[in-house]
């Protein structure tokens, strides 16, 4: 299913895929990996993702032949496949190892004792109102060792779980396994079963963030919410959050500031 072409440096991975897709070079099941990107990008638009040259996972995912509901899913699925298939492949390193150490963080953050060690970018492009594909950023800390002093508090990577270096291409094709079941799914089921298979999946992933006491959000636009605390996951794919004062809000998009983790939580 999967065409893998490598660079040794590009700004973007998800910037290289969508060019493709936009003017019809893009196959389904295209993968963009890269050594190092220049400008790697997060969800905000103030945020970067920061890589240490060959250590890191780096690849962008082109899906063509899925159905349209897989669009609102879609960075929903990306966590839930990378985090199952990383749960697999640490198991397989390290036999006592405990699930509850990979954990998503909504929307779609992955941690690792209580860490961040991944992020997704999902990225829907369209002509007009015809879906042409969605394309799947993965950025994973891999054999990662070396931060910025602004993220040596709240990131990680695999290495520092297992204590030894990892073959990244291995862990690439764990993450792709993880993404086909999940392809292979939507097209077999009805969409609304799809869907609500995807969103009980994610409830249970979540269920979690109802030890933390509070937490910010911070908006695409830039704007804060402060304090609130974690209800559940609607029907529509939204997180019900809960402020002080008791009233709720919806959010469908956002990044989460919840580090340090409390212990209980981790």
């Amino acid at each position: 299913m999967w065409t893998i072409e490598k660079f040794e440096d590009l700004p973007s991975t998800n910037d290289l895929a969508r060019t493709r897709v936009a003017d019809g070079s893009a196959k389904h099941g295209d993968v963009i990996q890269a050594e190092h990107q220049t400008s790697g990008r997060g969800r905000l638009p103030r945020r970067s993702w920061q890589d240490e040259r060959g250590k890191s996972l780096l690849m962008s995912v082109v899906l063509k032949d899925i159905p349209r509901g897989f669009v609102e899913l879609a960075p929903y699925i990306a966590a839930l496949s990378v985090t199952q298939s990383l749960r697999t492949f640490l198991q397989g390193h390290l036999p006592y190892f405990e699930q509850g150490r990979v954990r998503t963080k909504w929307p779609n953050d992955l941690l690792l004792d209580g860490k961040k060690f991944c992020g997704i970018l999902s990225e829907a492009v369209w002509s007009g109102e015809e879906l042409k594909a969605v394309v799947l950023g993965i950025g994973m800390n891999v054999n990662q060792q070396q931060f910025d002093d602004k993220l040596k508090a709240s990131a990680t990577s695999l290495m520092g779980a297992v204590k030894r270096m990892l073959d990244i291409d291995q862990v690439r094709d764990r993450v792709l396994a993880g993404v086909a079941s999940y392809v292979e799914r939507s097209n077999e089921m009805p969409p609304a079963l799809f869907k609500l298979s995807v969103l009980n999946e994610l409830r249970m992933e979540l269920g979690w963030m109802k030890l933390l006491p509070t937490f910010d959000v911070e908006l695409l636009n830039g704007e804060i919410i402060r304090m609130v605390s974690y209800c559940g996951i609607e029907s529509d794919g939204g997180m019900m959050v809960k402020h002080l004062d008791g009233t709720a809000q919806v959010l469908y998009s956002g990044t989460l500031a919840i580090s340090p983790l409390p212990e209980e939580a981790r």
